[in-house]
C-alpha cells in the first residue's frame, strides 16, 4: 500500500529527474490535496469554491479524499465528501480512501466514508482489504465499524492470508476474538496447508493462540509439509505456547 505521508512533494522529488517537460504540469503540488493532506479546511473550502477538480489525483494516483482520510482530518473528509469526492476512486496501486483510513486506525474516518457508500470489501492490487489491514495494524475500532457494515471476513489476499491470520501472527488478540465472533473460519488454510493457529504458535503469540483455541480450531492439522501448530511452537521453542497447545490435545 503507498504511504502518503508527504507524497505531494517528496514523490515530486522522486521523479523529478526522469520527469518530461509534459508530465511536469502533472506532478506540481495540487493545492487541494496539499491542504486535504494538512487538515487544511479554510484551504480546501477555497480550492472547492474555485471548481478545483475535486477527484483531482498526484503522480501516483492520490486523491483529496484519500490525503485526509490518511491523517484523520474529519472536517476535511467532511467537506470532500459533500463536494462529491468520489469515495470508491483508487489510487495506482488499488488503495481506496477506506482502506487508507483503515490502515491508520482513524474508525470515525471509515465510518464517514462507509456511510458515504465506500465498498468495504474493495481490494488494492495486491488483495488487501480495509478489514486485513486494519486486522493486521491492530486498529480494534477500525475492524468494529468494518464488521458493523457487513464486511467480507473470509477474503484473502493475493497470498492468501485472511484478516484472522494476519491479526494471529501479529498477535491481536483482540481483533482474533472479534473475527471469530463474526465468523471466520478458524481453520481456514493457506495454498500450503498452515492456519491461523500454526501462524500464531511459530511467532509465539500466547493471547492469540488462546484466542484461537477457544474457538475449538483443529489443533493437530498439518501444513503441506507436515508441520503442525505444536512443531512450530517447539521449533522456536515458545515454551509457554506448547503448554497451551499441549492442554489442547495438540501432539
Amino acid at each position: 500500500m503507498i504511504r502518503l505521508k508527504h507524497i505531494y512533494f517528496l514523490g515530486m522529488l522522486a521523479t523529478l529527474s526522469c520527469a518530461s517537460a509534459s508530465t511536469w504540469s502533472q506532478m506540481k503540488e495540487n493545492p487541494l490535496i496539499v491542504a486535504a493532506g494538512k487538515g487544511n479546511l479554510p484551504g480546501v473550502k477555497a480550492s472547492l469554491s474555485k471548481r478545483s477538480n475535486v477527484n483531482a489525483k498526484s503522480v501516483d494516483g492520490i486523491t483529496a479524499l484519500m490525503a485526509a482520510s490518511e491523517n484523520g482530518h474529519e472536517e476535511v473528509v467532511e467537506a470532500l465528501l459533500a463536494a462529491k469526492a468520489n469515495v470508491n476512486a483508487t489510487s495506482n496501486d488499488g488503495t481506496t480512501a477506506l482502506m487508507i483510513a483503515s490502515q491508520n486506525g482513524f474508525h470515525e474516518v471509515a465510518r464517514m466514508l462507509i456511510e458515504a457508500h465506500a465498498d468495504v470489501n474493495a481490494k488494492s492490487n495486491d488483495g488487501n482489504t480495509a478489514l486485513i489491514i486494519a486486522s493486521q495494524k491492530g486498529h480494534r475500532h477500525a475492524v468494529q465499524t468494518l464488521l458493523g457494515a457487513g464486511v467480507d471476513v473470509s477474503a484473502r489476499k493475493s497470498d492468501g492470508l485472511t484478516a484472522l491470520m494476519e491479526a494471529s501472527q501479529e498477535g491481536r488478540w483482540q481483533i482474533v476474538s472479534l473475527l471469530l465472533a463474526a465468523k471466520a473460519d478458524v481453520n481456514a488454510q493457506l495454498s500450503n496447508g498452515a492456519n491461523a493457529l500454526m501462524l500464531a504458535s511459530q511467532m509465539g503469540q500466547l493471547r492469540a493462540v488462546h484466542a484461537l483455541l477457544a474457538a475449538k480450531p483443529d489443533v493437530n492439522t498439518k501444513a503441506a509439509n507436515g508441520a503442525t501448530a505444536m512443531t512450530l511452537a517447539s521449533k522456536y521453542q515458545h515454551q509457554e505456547v506448547i503448554k497451551v497447545l499441549k492442554e489442547a490435545g495438540a501432539k
